[in-house]
């Protein structure tokens, strides 16, 4: 069995083809039950007991890093 896990790798660089989405806007930014998959996909794996995160970022990568931390 595996124990806790601290640390994720969350992958995020695709452009989101099968969401269809017609704004093209990130896919991780796409609304899931009104809020946005990153935020859902960090806060599920926060309670599960991480606690640091490394995201990969490609496609419309400027959506999602606010200007002063690039």
């Amino acid at each position: 069995m595996i124990g806790p896990v601290d640390k994720a790798l969350v992958l995020a660089a695709g452009n989101g083809d099968r969401f269809r989405n017609p704004t093209r806007e990130s896919k991780l930014l796409q609304p899931v039950l009104g809020r946005p998959l990153i935020i859902r996909t960090i806060e599920t794996a926060r309670d599960a007991g991480t606690t640091t995160f490394e995201i990969v970022l490609g496609y419309r990568a400027d959506q999602a890093v606010p200007p002063s931390t690039r």
